[in-house]
């Protein structure tokens, strides 16, 4: 298999968490995973820049990204939160499931990942409109295992059910689907190869498996500092000066 690997939807015990980030990023070496991002749900500026402090106290050999899990009450939230957090955030996620939300996420180009869209509801959470957008703005949709850790039996084959609909609907319209702990503790956290063994048995190949915890959530970093930048103004647009080659 080739890496790097990525988990970027873990939580500590900064917010829902039960573990530190230090035992976190512990236990994703242990797991040969190459780079991670701490995703707590943050309300400020300050919720993240005390986060951030946190993750440079400690070291490590892997990679370890900042991230921004944002659970909206509305739309007009979501759309503030993002923008006050973007600036300050390798990773903005929204945890999704309303449906409003879910369609707002994947308007938005300061958004890499849209989380559980199917969360707590009957249907998947996206439909062909949505999922274009998602493949517009380069938003990922998450595959979250944790969801699936936490249900049994009926439970999880609908579970099952809305994720194989997601993969399906995001291959046609050609949006990113991104595989994801959701870890809220060290024990919620699997190898990379338990992801991709998991995919291949909702139909994806091996290659498509891969690119869901390689190159797709590479991209999502690379092009989240792009989106920072003072030179972006949609996707497919960006500032140039006049001193610079085209």
């Amino acid at each position: 298999m080739e890496g790097p690997f990525f988990d970027l939807d873990i939580q500590s015990d900064q917010s829902s968490g039960k573990n530190s980030i230090k035992e976190l990023i512990n236990m994703a070496q242990r797991l040969k995973w190459d780079a991670i991002a701490i995703s707590d749900f943050v309300l400020n500026k300050e919720d993240l820049i005390r986060i951030k402090s946190e993750i440079r106290k400690i070291d490590s050999n892997i990679d370890v990204f900042l991230g921004a899990k944002i659970k909206a009450e509305n739309v007009k939230d979501l759309e503030k939160r993002v923008k006050n957090l973007r600036e300050y955030a390798d990773i903005i996620i929204v945890h999704g499931g309303e449906l409003e939300i879910n369609r707002r996420a994947c308007e938005m180009p300061e958004v890499d990942i849209l989380a559980h869209p199917e969360l707590n509801r009957k249907d998947s959470g996206l439909d062909h409109v949505m999922a274009r957008l998602a493949h517009t703005n380069h938003v990922a949709i998450e595959i979250n295992f944790e969801n699936i850790l936490s249900t049994h039996r009926r439970m999880r084959s609908q579970v099952l059910a809305k994720y194989n609909r997601n993969i399906l609907l995001c291959q046609k319209m050609g949006a990113s689907i991104i595989c994801c702990s959701g870890a809220e503790s060290i024990y919620d956290m699997r190898s990379p190869r338990e992801y991709i063994s998991f995919l291949q048995t909702q139909g994806m190949s091996i290659d498509r498996a891969i690119e869901t915890i390689s190159k797709v959530p590479e991209s999502i970093i690379r092009r989240a500092y792009e989106v920072r930048s003072e030179s972006f103004i949609r996707p497919g647009l960006k500032r140039v000066d006049s001193g610079e080659s085209q």
